[in-house]
């Protein structure tokens, strides 16, 4: 079964091809180019959310236009990556802390969503097919080598599902989901598409990493909750 993303996912203007999705190497300071693929994964969310649910709610920026240029997606990172998604230098933000940022930065803008890292790994592709069916982007995590943290099993990206050989690699790295089919992810990392065979995740997550590192940000949708007006002949719903 095939999940996706209702609307484009940012098609951000380069000067050449677009991207797809932004890159922190974009930023300006250099911790955000080094560590700072959690608050890129979520400014890409916070993005999507404002163009295609926006609910009365803006980034902290001038109106986000659909195809935003590289410089204003930089911009963009720098601000809301210093104000709303701190990280630590050679550890950036794990996945706890980056779903207590993400509730916060809800909260404040009165979003009505609800953010939790899941690390289960089967729940967490199921989450990750409800959130693309109900249009949410997905946060993805590919952990480190846990608890041994100096060993080095990466895994591999590739540019098409039809692909023989991998264009890239990621270990300890955030992306975010656009797509999900029953054998693999379409991901945006460092203002590119790659996809990622769910069956070498799978056994990543077994056998080289772990719950408390691999899985996903699981934002949800509030309920609306009906207030209770009170009058003089009694009470009603509202």
């Amino acid at each position: 079964m095939e999940h996706r993303l209702r609307h484009p996912f940012w098609p951000v203007k380069t000067g050449h091809a677009p991207a797809f999705g932004l890159s922190q190497q974009w930023s300006s300071r250099p911790a955000m180019r080094g560590w700072g693929c959690g608050p890129a994964a979520a400014l890409m969310v916070l993005g999507y959310l404002c163009l295609h649910h926006p609910d009365g709610f803006s980034l902290p920026l001038e109106a986000l236009p659909p195809e935003p240029s590289k410089e204003y997606c930089a911009a963009l990172l720098d601000t809301v990556g210093r104000r709303h998604f701190p990280i630590l230098p050679r550890f950036g933000m794990n996945g706890l802390s980056l779903a207590f940022c993400l509730n916060r930065y809800f909260h404040r803008h009165r979003m009505p969503f609800h953010a939790a890292w899941c690390c289960s790994r089967e729940k967490a592709l199921r989450r990750m097919g409800q959130m693309l069916d109900e249009d949410i982007p997905v946060i993805f995590s590919v952990g480190p080598d846990f608890p041994l943290l100096w060993q080095k099993h990466p895994l591999s990206l590739y540019a098409s599902p039809d692909a023989e050989k991998p264009c890239a690699s990621v270990r300890a790295h955030y992306m975010v989901a656009a797509g999900m089919t029953s054998g693999w992810l379409e991901l945006s990392s460092w203002g590119h598409r790659y996809f990622l065979p769910l069956a070498d995740w799978r056994e990543h997550h077994r056998h080289h990493s772990g719950h408390l590192v691999d899985g996903i940000v699981y934002i949800r949708r509030k309920k609306r909750r009906k207030r209770l007006l009170i009058s003089g002949k009694g009470c009603t719903h509202g």
